[in-house]
């Protein structure tokens, strides 16, 4: 990594990706809404980016008991991209009240995000099963015998899935609940 670093060819990446930072053509170029974009302070972009991906979790998180596995993924990587969104945009807004509700939010996020993500296994795992039980002789065992063990499988995340979708909706309420700490 060393020598990487001290290399003349990464030298020049950091070189053009410097000069592309402060002079690149988003930078200078004459565009009034890139000037617009550019001269805007950070605290309004972190402001309309973190309320819009808000309004989008509250909006597709609804009812996520209805949701196909999916739509609950799609739910969950719009849910990744406001915590991600969350976390890079703490340092803007500085404060005990602030932090307060950052935490919450962000607690709140991991805690949905991992529910939803524990749904998403279970599909897996079903069709893992479903291929299982459909397989044909593997290792010598009986038909029946995969079946039987496919069988368990799904059976076992059908509980798992209900205590899943549970906590996901609690996590969800808390999520709607949370104050923005971006206002």
């Amino acid at each position: 990594a060393v020598a990487a670093c001290r290399s003349d060819r990464y030298q020049a990446l950091l070189l053009n990706a410097v000069s592309w930072i402060e002079s690149g053509p988003w930078r200078i170029g004459p565009d009034a809404l890139q000037r617009a974009r550019r001269e805007q302070p950070i605290a309004t972009l972190a402001t309309d980016e973190l309320s819009r991906r808000l309004r989008a979790i509250v909006k597709k998180g609804k009812n996520l008991r209805d949701c196909g596995p999916g739509e609950r993924h799609r739910v969950r990587i719009c849910g990744k991209k406001l915590r991600y969104a969350a976390e890079f945009f703490a340092d803007v807004f500085p404060g005990k009240r602030n932090a307060r509700r950052r935490d919450a939010l962000l607690s709140g996020m991991k805690d949905w995000q991992e529910s939803l993500g524990g749904l998403t296994d279970i599909v897996t795992r079903t069709r893992l099963a479903s291929q299982i039980a459909k397989a044909g002789h593997a290792g010598g065992e009986p038909r029946e015998e995969r079946e039987f063990a496919a069988g368990r499988i799904v059976g076992r995340q059908d509980g798992r899935r209900r205590r899943l979708l549970d906590a996901a909706e609690k996590a969800y309420d808390a999520i709607a609940d949370c104050k923005p700490y971006w206002n």
